[in-house]
C-alpha cells in the first residue's frame, strides 16, 4: 500500500479491514492514501499493516506503519527509502523481538523497537552501496497486541490515541521546530539553517532537511539524524476508541485534537481516514499524505456503529 505512485495513474487510495486475532478479537481498520500535488510527488508516503505471528511466547502482533519521503534537497531517493523502510521494519521488528530470550518481552519493547530502528536504518544504508544519498523518510508504527499498544516515531510523522474524543499524543515531533531537538543537533557539531539561497521557509539540519531524526540521508551528517524513536505504551481501557496514524501531511495542517474530532465524527471507520485527508485538502495540503485509523473500540465489546461523544 503506497501513496507514491507513477505519475500517470497518481490517484488517491482507501482501503479498510477487520482483523481477526487468534484469540477471536476484531480490530477494524482503514486508511487513505494521496500521492499530493505534482509538485510534490516525488517525496512519496507509504503504508504497510503486517502481522507478526511468533511462537506461543511472543504471541502476535499488528503493526501499522507509516512513512514520509523527504528529499533531503537531492534529485533521488525519497521513494527508495520510505518503500525500502516499509518492506523491512517489520522484518526488522521481528527479528529483535525473537531474540529476546525472557519469556515477559513487554518491558523490553523500548529497547525492541529501538534496535528494529537502527537495523532498518543500516540494512538501508547497506542497499546504498557507497553512494552519498541526502534522501530520508520519517517513520511511525504502531504495535498492537490484544489491549497492549506500542507507538514508536521518528520525524513528523505520529500516533495519536482519541479517549472519548480528546487526543492523547503517543508521539514527539523530532523537527527543527522543536527547541530540544535543535539543541540536540547543536550540540553534535550540527547548524540549524535555511537551504542555501533561501530567505524564508522552515530551517534544517545542515540546510537539508526539516526533520531531525529519520531513516536514510546517507551523508557526512548522517550521525545528526539517526532513527532513535520516541517509544510510548499504553494498555487499552475502556474508552480509548481509536488510534491515528498519519504523516506529516496531515499534521502540518490538522491538530491531534481537530483530528480526534473529525474520526469521531465519521459516520464509519471506513469513512474516518477518508475524511481526514479531505479536511488536510480544505486546508491546502499538497504533500503526500497517509491517515490510519485503527479501531479499539472492538476490544471492549462495543459495535463499531456506536456514536462516540464529542468534545464541546
Amino acid at each position: 500500500m503506497s501513496a507514491c505512485l507513477p505519475q500517470a495513474a497518481a490517484r488517491d487510495r482507501s482501503g479498510s479491514i477487520t482483523l481477526i486475532s487468534p484469540d477471536g478479537n476484531l480490530l477494524p481498520f482503514s486508511y487513505h492514501e494521496s500521492p499530493g500535488t505534482k509538485r510534490e510527488r516525488e517525496m512519496c508516503d507509504t503504508f504497510l499493516h503486517n502481522r507478526i505471528l511468533e511462537d506461543d511466547r511472543i504471541g502476535f502482533y499488528d503493526t501499522f506503519c507509516l512513512f514520509g519521503g523527504k528529499s533531503g534537497g537531492g534529485t533521488r531517493g525519497a521513494s527508495q527509502a520510505s518503500h525500502y523502510c516499509q518492506r523491512k521494519l517489520s522484518l526488522a521488528i521481528a527479528k529483535e523481538l525473537r531474540s529476546i530470550e525472557a519469556f515477559d518481552h513487554r518491558p523490553r519493547m523500548q529497547h525492541t523497537l529501538t534496535e528494529a530502528f537502527r537495523l532498518c536504518n543500516e540494512m538501508l544504508f547497506t542497499s546504498w552501496g557507497d553512494a552519498e544519498i541526502e534522501a530520508a523518510c520519517s517513520a511511525a508504527v504502531v504495535l498492537v497486541q490484544g489491549r497492549h499498544v506500542w507507538a514508536a516515531n521518528v520525524g513528523d510523522c505520529r500516533a495519536v490515541l482519541c479517549r472519548l474524543g480528546k487526543a492523547m499524543e503517543l508521539s514527539e515531533e523530532h523537527t527543527t521546530a522543536v527547541r530540544s531537538e535543535r539543541d540536540r543537533i547543536k550540540a553534535l557539531g550540527g547548524r540549524i539553517m535555511r537551504r542555501p539561497g533561501q530567505s524564508d521557509g522552515p530551517r534544517r539540519v545542515e540546510g537539508k532537511l526539516h526533520v531531525t531524526r529519520c531513516f536514510g540521508h546517507k551523508t557526512k551528517h548522517s550521525h545528526l539524524i539517526e532513527p532513535v524513536p520516541h517509544v510510548a505504551y499504553r494498555e487499552a481501557l475502556p474508552g480509548d476508541d481509536f488510534v491515528i496514524v498519519a504523516t506529516g501531511g496531515l499534521w502540518r495542517l490538522v491538530s491531534p485534537q481537530a483530528a480526534c474530532t473529525v474520526v469521531s465524527r465519521a459516520r464509519s471507520v471506513e469513512a474516518a481516514s477518508k475524511d481526514l485527508h479531505d479536511l488536510a485538502a480544505i486546508r491546502g495540503g499538497e504533500a503526500p499524505t497517509v491517515c490510519c485509523v485503527v479501531d479499539l473500540r472492538t476490544l471492549f465489546g462495543i459495535s463499531t456503529g456506536e456514536a462516540l461523544p464529542v468534545p464541546e
